[in-house]
């Protein structure tokens, strides 16, 4: 997770949203995942988008690696 976390950055230009994450939690439903979490706080922002990694993403090119 922390290394493809830091891929998306130097993919993206090394671009950050400022927010204090308070708590962070995924969980399995079926064939989806529910993803919650807290913020503290956020600065700059007005929504987040959330992606994930593909299975294959070592095996593909940085900016394809990403699916939103």
């Amino acid at each position: 997770m922390i290394r493809g976390i830091f891929d998306f950055f130097e993919s993206n230009g090394g671009g950050m949203v400022s927010a204090e994450l308070t708590a962070f939690d995924a969980k399995a439903r079926g064939n989806n995942v529910d993803v919650m979490w807290n913020t503290a706080s956020e600065t700059n922002s007005d929504h987040f988008d959330v992606e994930r990694a593909d299975v294959m993403a070592a095996a593909m090119p940085p900016l394809q690696r990403w699916v939103r």
